[in-house]
């Protein structure tokens, strides 16, 4: 029986090693993919980083742009302003001239 005993504790201990050694691979292979997941999340956050660099700076040419159209409605508003002006000197004229026509 000494001998089925002893042949047991190779046994045990081969299994035991064997053991250990998937486990270590499982940790290899875990430590690979979490490198990898690493890189992946720094490439993202390089991009999220870029993207945040390129919103910012539509951010700031969207400001620009409505500043421009402000500005630019603020003429046309002037602009309309005059020509509404014009306009009824134009009928003012035109009245007076109407009643010089009649009146000759």
């Amino acid at each position: 029986m000494n001998v089925f005993s002893k042949e047991l504790q190779i046994l045990d201990r081969n299994t035991i090693l064997l053991m250990i050694e998937e486990q270590q691979k499982e940790i290899a292979r875990q430590k690979k993919e979490l490198e990898s997941r690493d890189r992946e999340l720094e490439r993202l956050d390089k991009e999220l980083e870029r993207l945040d660099r390129e919103l910012e700076s539509r951010d700031r040419e969207l400001k620009r742009l409505d500043r421009e159209l402000e500005r630019i409605d603020k003429e046309l508003e002037s602009r309309d302003r005059e020509l509404d002006s014009r306009d009824r000197e134009i009928m003012a004229l035109r009245k007076r001239l109407a009643g010089l026509k009649t009146g000759c």
